[in-house]
């Protein structure tokens, strides 16, 4: 949520953001009302006797899920969906069964790795093809093996 009161818009006006502000109350509050309203209509539903044992399933498992699926009522900045982490795992799902040799438990153990690794350097914001060069040249030059110092190729140090 981009709201800062008393942010100049560039033309001399100071109330774009005590606008969007207000829009943004008067947004939250219709959410607001409109889970609540979701909330008792399930609630009254589960107290129907005549209701019907795969709609009564359904209306359990959201009334058990609930406090998860309304948590962007109280934090409304955050993400509605998860379309970032899994768009993140999209490659590795995909390529899953065109990796070469995935079909042993070696190369799907070396496939997760790699992928892991590859996702943590991303996150780091650092450059994998950079990273991995550093890492195969220390490697060739501790004679095919791991260098012995490590240190240097975690992204957090």
């Amino acid at each position: 949520i981009d709201v800062e009161i008393g942010k100049v818009d560039g033309q001399g006006g100071q109330a774009i953001g005590a606008a969007r502000l207000a829009r943004f109350t008067a947004c939250h509050q219709r959410v607001q009302r409109a889970v609540q309203t979701l909330q008792r209509r399930c609630d009254r539903a589960l107290a129907d006797t005549q209701l019907a044992s795969p709609a009564r399933k359904v209306l359990q498992s959201l009334k058990a899920h609930w406090s998860g699926l309304v948590v962007f009522v109280d934090h409304p900045w955050l993400d509605l969906d998860n379309n970032a982490a899994e768009r993140a795992l999209r490659p590795a799902v995909v390529g899953r069964k065109n990796f070469y040799g995935s079909g042993s438990q070696w190369s799907g153990e070396l496939a997760a790795m790699m992928m892991s690794l590859l996702m943590t350097l991303r996150l780091w914001k650092i450059n994998a093809r950079t990273w991995l060069t550093s890492y195969l040249q220390a490697c060739a030059e501790a004679g095919g093996r791991a260098p012995d110092n490590l240190g240097s190729f975690v992204p957090w140090q």
